[in-house]
């Protein structure tokens, strides 16, 4: 397979790294299958800082679409694979002359630009449609938001959860003298750029509830936050200290508050890492990947309340957890999560829409 690839982004990978991780992995195998892949952000590392208005945020998406115009239109591409982003005025002449469009779905956008706020909301739900209009494809991660887009009856879909890259993520238990496991923490949640569905005021409060418990938060979190004395802000990890710290914690949390983005089913990439690094893993969703019947997860109910009436549920997990067999959780999350098994199936997909457009 020989297509010319490019994989357009408006995302912040110096802060998500998730995302950058699962961009990085995707290409990283098309190219080994013998695709042309060229990685283009529109926006500028660090443009404007923090302390931009909206107004300031939008003008800038607009410049930078008209920016790249150009230099995207000469180079040839067979298709353009499409992170969804925000509408700009060249936006849809740009992919227009692109020709082939795959548009990924890893959210709801209208729920997720409505919590960035009534004008953000407003402005996406307005001009959504010329965005999706553009498409020729689409790759959702989960059915629930392939059902919320409004996607053209032409235009080809699939679902494809996550993946993951298992050689960025081995599963290595830390032993002590005697050969039993060495635990830091007890329960672990990775944030990234923290959103209100993580639900990490929800740990907080179970962290009030149970003190016994060691809790680690890993990524960016507000400084001036107030947390019980048995939580501990890491801070962001690169891999190789993600690792580590894995397997020094007895279980890992996933995303607990998606209902407040107005979604029931989720795959984020955490959860992948976890299970792939051998974590048993509390969630509270459902994943097209996670079978009901995995007793390495505890799947709570997808409701505001949800940790608060499950506190000696979670106290008994933690519990079972500690002897659970943390290789065969890794093996298993390798055989069903691998970005290998994924890539194949988008690029196969990638494939059949652009012969068809042909």
């Amino acid at each position: 397979m020989n297509l010319r690839i490019c994989y357009l982004h408006d995302e912040n990978l110096n802060a998500s790294k998730g995302v950058a991780r699962k961009i990085s992995g995707q290409v990283a195998f098309w190219r080994s299958q013998g695709c042309h892949v060229d990685i283009i952000g529109l926006r500028k590392s660090m443009e404007g800082g923090d302390s931009r208005s909206g107004v300031q945020k939008l003008l800038a998406h607009w410049k930078n679409v008209h920016v790249r115009k150009r230099e995207l239109l000469s180079n040839g591409y067979d298709l353009v694979y499409l992170r969804y982003i925000k509408w700009a005025p060249e936006l849809p002449a740009l992919l227009r002359g692109m020709g082939c469009v795959i548009l990924e779905l890893n959210t709801n956008d209208l729920t997720e630009f409505r919590l960035a706020g009534v004008a953000h909301g407003w402005y996406n739900r307005m001009t959504r449609s010329q965005v999706y209009g553009s498409a020729h494809g689409c790759v959702a991660v989960t059915h629930e938001i392939l059902e919320q887009a409004p996607i053209g009856r032409s235009t080809r879909t699939i679902v494809i959860g996550n993946g993951i890259d298992p050689d960025h993520c081995q599963f290595r238990p830390t032993l002590n003298r005697n050969g039993q496991p060495e635990w830091d923490y007890d329960l672990t949640m990775t944030v990234g750029e923290l959103s209100p569905w993580h639900g990490l005021d929800k740990i907080l409060d179970l962290a009030s509830e149970i003190n016994e418990l060691r809790i680690a938060i890993v990524g960016n979190v507000p400084a001036a936050l107030t947390v019980p004395n048995n939580v501990t802000f890491t801070g962001p990890l690169t891999a190789e200290e993600l690792s580590a710290h894995y397997s020094r914690t007895v279980c890992a949390v996933s995303t607990l508050a998606l209902h407040r983005n107005r979604m029931n089913e989720g795959c984020p990439l955490k959860s992948r890492e976890y299970l792939v690094h051998g974590v048993p893993m509390i969630m509270a969703y459902e994943d097209p990947d996670v079978p009901d019947t995995c007793d390495s997860v505890l799947r709570l109910p997808n409701t505001e309340s949800n940790v608060r009436e499950s506190v000696d549920l979670i106290r008994s997990f933690v519990w079972r957890a500690r002897s659970m067999d943390r290789e065969a959780i890794s093996k298993k999350a390798i055989r069903l999560l691998s970005n290998s098994t994924k890539e194949r199936l988008r690029l196969a997909f990638m494939d059949d829409v652009v012969s068809k457009q042909s």
